[in-house]
């Protein structure tokens, strides 16, 4: 798996989403404000 950037914003979001569609989940919805609410998504 490759390390992201230590920057959350879209290019993160994008690069997780990719992976985990590689991995053979199905993205619903992605929330930018999950990981400052301490909320898993």
């Amino acid at each position: 798996m490759r390390e992201l950037p230590k920057l959350f914003g879209d290019a993160s979001e994008d690069l997780a989403t990719l992976y985990l569609e590689q991995e053979g989940f199905g993205i619903i919805e992605r929330n930018y404000f999950a990981r400052k609410l301490g909320e898993i998504d």
